[in-house]
């Protein structure tokens, strides 16, 4: 159940888009099936109910959960963990996955990956979008805000993989279809103004897809807003909004911080916004399929393709129960072979979702104020903070003490907290400048070389010949 769309194929947009829309997000999600319009719908039709219009948005849900967008093999969080220094490809991985391992991405072999896969997606929102602006629904500022949200999230990993991107804001993919890069700092910028106007419609609740209001976290809420954009003002070096909007978080009495055995449940109470699994895998979130090596077996008889790396492996401190929940091994052979494993997500195949993907959750925001604090030389709030995540991982507290050490044991505490997760790590390495220092280390012991213009990955060279304004990434042949 998956459909491809290229960004400037005029036929992937309109009414055809949200059809699959309908389709996908009534048949492939437990949580939201709706009925759907018989023999045919128009563009307006689309749009006409709450449920028909949760309908669209469910195609971006169940998208973003997909093999090559976010979640599972080839998604972004296993191809950034590959390139960098968290996993391993074993002999049996996908030539594509090897390409990552090595870092010898082009823009022929995969290294678009991400860039064909979530600009459909920003189509699907933008439609939406417009459409809300002049509805009546009931609950227009619910689906106003989730596009929005979905808008942001998706432009924020366009960017941190690609640099300058394309920053399509309508519907009219023929315009969509001549457009160049804009630069990183005003695609954060959109972002920020897409979480804002998000933040200000979407409710303290979490809701279904008729607007009514539940107990799971699968569709994002105000928190989820605010949280998402605690992380762009991070990431933009704007120390105090990202103080601020974590705190909003962190002092919301919804969440609070689980016990590393407890994070990836679907009722975690740490969760701010998760994804629930879809029923193409049997309620099992992809990154268990992709990551869980089968106890007294290898890598390859299990299906997966990758191990943890030994660097991630010498990363963890004695006692930490986050190695000791999140990191599996199997034990096979003469002489016996250890093969380590992402263990976060621990159910392969279910009846019904126990796990969900974890988009956003409060152990990061600690984390974002952490960091924050120290940069405005709030030592102490920042001492505070690193050792919340800390002890809900059985450590003792922090003992750095200066501005640097403190921004540093933030850097370990991500490091740890949100391994193999989405691209975190190689986004971190990136904006505090330290990618370049751990790669010239790795990449040799990978076999592989490094260079700088590796920060940001190649778009799909179709996309350029299609476009004679949208360049390659610099570094890149085209």
């Amino acid at each position: 159940m998956k459909h491809t769309i290229n960004f400037h194929n005029n036929k992937a947009f309109g009414i055809a888009a949200l059809l699959m829309a309908l389709v996908f997000g009534a048949g492939c999600k437990k949580f939201v099936t709706i009925p759907l319009p018989v023999n045919s719908i128009s563009g307006t039709d689309a749009f006409a109910s709450d449920g028909t219009t949760s309908g669209v948005l469910n195609a971006i849900y169940y998208d973003l959960q997909q093999d090559t967008h976010l979640d599972g093999a080839l998604g972004l969080g296993y191809n950034a963990s590959l390139y960098t220094d968290e996993l391993q490809a074993v002999a049996s991985a996908s030539a594509t996955a090897k390409t990552f391992y090595g870092n010898v991405i082009t823009g022929d072999n995969g290294g678009g990956i991400q860039w064909n896969t979530l600009y459909p997606d920003i189509q699907i929102a933008n439609t939406t979008i417009e459409a809300m602006r002049s509805s009546s629904l009931p609950f227009k500022n619910q689906w106003l805000g989730e596009a929005l949200f979905l808008r942001g999230l998706m432009f924020y990993y366009l960017v941190s993989c690609y640099g300058d991107v394309a920053l399509p804001l309508t519907s009219d993919y023929v315009a969509n279809g001549a457009l160049s890069r804009t630069p990183k700092a005003d695609v954060y910028k959109q972002i920020i103004t897409d979480l804002k106007e998000a933040q200000g419609l979407l409710g303290t609740d979490y809701v279904d897809y008729n607007g009514k209001v539940v107990t799971d976290r699968s569709r994002p809420n105000k928190a989820a807003a605010t949280a998402l954009l605690a992380r762009i003002y991070l990431y933009t070096g704007d120390w105090a909004n990202a103080e601020a909007q974590a705190s909003t978080v962190i002092g919301n009495n919804v969440y609070a911080l689980e016990t590393p055995a407890n994070v990836f449940l679907v009722k975690s109470k740490e969760t701010v916004w998760s994804l629930l699994p879809t029923q193409g895998i049997n309620f099992a979130v992809r990154d268990a399929v992709g990551y869980l090596i089968t106890t007294g077996s290898t890598p390859t008889s299990s299906g997966v393709s990758v191990v943890l790396s030994p660097q991630l492996l010498a990363s963890f401190e004695p006692n930490d129960a986050r190695y000791t929940n999140w990191v599996g091994v199997s034990t096979n052979g003469t002489p016996a072979t250890n093969y380590y494993y992402a263990n976060k997500y621990k159910v392969k195949t279910a009846a019904a979702s126990t796990e969900a993907l974890s988009m956003l959750r409060l152990s990061e925001q600690y984390l974002i104020r952490a960091e924050a604090r120290a940069q405005q030389n709030n030592l102490g709030g920042a001492i505070s903070d690193i050792n919340m995540v800390r002890t809900r991982a059985t450590l003792p507290g922090t003992t750095a003490a200066s501005q640097a050490d403190l921004i540093n044991a933030v850097m370990q505490e991500r490091k740890i907290e949100f391994f193999t997760e989405l691209g975190h790590r190689f986004f971190d390495l990136k904006r505090i400048g330290k990618l370049d220092g751990v790669m010239g280390v790795v990449s040799p012991q990978k076999g592989s070389n490094w260079s700088t213009y590796m920060q940001y990955w190649p778009i799909p060279n179709a996309e350029t010949l299609r476009n004679p304004n949208l360049k390659q990434t610099p570094g890149y042949q085209q």
